[in-house]
């Protein structure tokens, strides 16, 4: 299986290559000998296009990164708002509908689920089914939970799903996106590879040529 190449390495294919066709294309001595090795304005253009390609697609891929951690910071925050007007309602509804018949299908007791998606549906089927139940929301008006709270509380926890959403959706950006970056780089560096060679043969008679490269002798 490939390696895959890591941050470090992704600029550092980026900078060798811009210092390649930059100092290539600056330089009228290393130009013509390159040329006459098969590496013309044609050729260079090449190069120079596949490191437009990778340098574009490491920024995007960079900017996914960014927003893909948004998104998991977004959910940290709607889970963090979500447990608050859920807990208090959770701990008043044990004390008031402790007698009632739907203790089991309002999933009152016991504790609560650890992983995102089983908590979303656990505090859902306690508002979608408390609300259901005229006896219970009499009991819970008295401790001050009314529609309007659950109904607000419910809208926390939909909010938390829709965050749970765009996390995934961002993840999957980030991964195509890293996947097109690896894709281009890779290019690129067999392109480079091959013009390193050329090159230390075109200019094989004048060390300094190559060192103004990045191309040791």
């Amino acid at each position: 299986m490939a390696t895959i190449p890591s941050r470090n390495s992704i600029l550092g294919s980026l900078e060798r290559a811009r210092i390649l066709i930059t100092n290539s294309q600056a330089n009228p001595t290393i130009s013509a000998l390159l040329a006459q090795n098969g590496y013309d304005a044609a050729a260079m253009s090449i190069g120079q296009a596949l490191y437009d390609k990778a340098y574009e697609l490491t920024r995007i891929q960079q900017r996914e990164v960014s927003e893909q951690r948004s998104a998991s910071t977004a959910i940290e925050t709607a889970w963090e708002q979500a447990k608050s007007s859920y807990m208090p309602i959770l701990e008043l509804a044990r004390v008031a509908l402790k007698h009632s018949n739907t203790v089991a299908s309002l999933d009152l007791y016991g504790r609560r689920k650890g992983a995102l998606l089983a908590w979303i549906e656990q505090a859902k089927r306690f508002y979608e089914n408390v609300v259901q139940q005229p006896d219970d929301m009499a009991k819970l008006a008295k401790l001050n939970i009314t529609p309007e709270r659950i109904a607000a509380a419910l809208a926390d926890v939909n909010a938390l799903a829709a965050a749970h959403n765009a996390h995934l959706q961002e993840q999957s950006d980030n991964q195509k996106a890293t996947e097109l970056r690896d894709a281009a780089i890779d290019e690129l560096d067999d392109w480079v590879e091959d013009f390193v060679q050329v090159a230390k043969v075109a200019l094989r008679d004048d060390r300094q040529l190559l060192e103004a490269l990045g191309i040791r002798a």
